[in-house]
């Protein structure tokens, strides 16, 4: 009976460093919102650009794996809203894509520190203490109206939860000094382009999943490195495998820890074995 116990105590404690070991190398959840500028200065034609930029950067720029979004759109106080949150389906990214598709354009003006607040409750709601946290905010202006829009005031909350920030400025509407507030470097973190056309959207994507690979551990794939992968590029993203940096333990002791934990408890218990068999011979 002594021997059943000693035997079970030091498999339950290499099981107990295995699970410690494996959940210290997960790759960890990284929760995205991505905030869309409906405002009147956009036009129909690019809030349809912008909606396609999105569209493909749900299909093409993130992980299926590993990654949840979350939708929020912005513009007048009463037309700022979540669209989508981390807790609605993600398996389905072509849903997301046409859930994006299907916003309509609102116009008015640019509530960005609402904007702002819309995305710190979907985070406190619906996001892990644990998780990564970013934030992805397209706009072609600056906050308005500026008197109370300033999202600056957002900064030390968005810091005091780990929330990363991310901006895409639409052409030369916007001014650098009224958002680098939001973000940890503004000459990486704010990425600046000629305006709102397709062609000129479509040179942010690289730099911008670059930025949320380096928060992630997960990399940006093109059809390149899809291939190098050995994985399938299929409909313009790596369907079958996507090749991802190596996880940083956090916890490497854990594993020491319970593995000496069951080394000790072996030998307590053999060495109280053995004294029970003395007495026993002896009696």
């Amino acid at each position: 009976m002594k021997a059943i116990t000693s035997r079970v105590l030091l498999s339950l404690s290499l099981i107990s460093g295995l699970v410690c070991s494996a959940s210290a190398y997960a790759t960890p959840i990284t929760d995205i919102a991505i905030l869309m500028d409906a405002s009147g200065s956009m036009g129909r034609t690019g809030w349809n650009n912008e909606e396609d930029f999105v569209s493909n950067f749900i299909l093409d720029g993130i992980p299926y794996e590993h990654s949840r979004l979350g939708i929020i759109q912005f513009s007048s106080s009463s037309r700022t809203k979540q669209i989508y949150g981390f807790e609605d389906q993600q398996d389905d990214r072509e849903l997301i894509a046409d859930v994006v598709q299907n916003m309509s354009y609102t116009k008015g003006s640019t509530y960005m520190k609402k904007a702002i607040d819309k995305a710190i409750n979907l985070f406190d709601n619906e996001s892990a203490e644990e998780n990564n946290k970013a934030i992805i905010m397209l706009t072609d202006g600056n906050p308005w109206p500026s008197s109370r829009q300033d999202p600056c005031g957002r900064a030390s909350a968005l810091d005091a939860r780990g929330i990363d920030v991310f901006i895409v400025g639409m052409g030369n509407g916007w001014t650098r000094d009224r958002i680098d507030c939001l973000v940890e470097d503004p000459y990486l973190d704010i990425i600046a382009t000629a305006g709102t056309s397709a062609d000129d959207l479509a040179a942010a994507m690289t730099p911008l999943t670059e930025r949320i690979g380096a928060i992630s551990g997960i990399e940006f794939t093109n059809e390149m490195t899809c291939n190098e992968a050995g994985a399938i590029w299929d409909s313009n993203r790596c369907r079958a495998a996507w090749p991802s940096t190596e996880p940083e333990p956090v916890s490497e002791p854990t594993t020491f820890f319970s593995m000496i934990f069951g080394l000790i408890a072996m030998l307590f218990m053999r060495r109280y074995r053995h004294k029970l068999q003395f007495k026993q011979v002896h009696l």
